[in-house]
């Protein structure tokens, strides 16, 4: 994990995160989403006409992001992963 933007979720800037890879989610799963070719975590959810990609960060730059298109699912997060050093 690289960033504060999920921090208030227990995943900090440095972490390791294990990811189920797959292309959907349900609503509350945290999920690594390519998003103009960059990779972004959050938690996700999916209303009438639009998904709400959204942080839960106390860094109040984080913002949600509202997508009709142009974002895709890469994986779910499992779990962080200790630290192997």
């Amino acid at each position: 994990a690289k960033g504060d933007s999920m921090n208030l979720a227990g995943i900090d800037s440095g972490d390791l995160m294990l990811l189920r890879q797959q292309t959907t989610a349900d609503d509350n799963d945290i999920v690594l989403a390519l998003v103009d070719g960059a990779a972004t975590v959050k938690r996700f959810r999916r209303d009438k006409d639009f998904v709400v990609l959204t942080p839960e960060s106390d860094n109040p730059d984080n913002k949600p992001m509202i997508f009709t298109d142009g974002f895709s699912i890469q994986g779910k997060f499992i779990t962080r992963l200790p630290d192997p050093y």
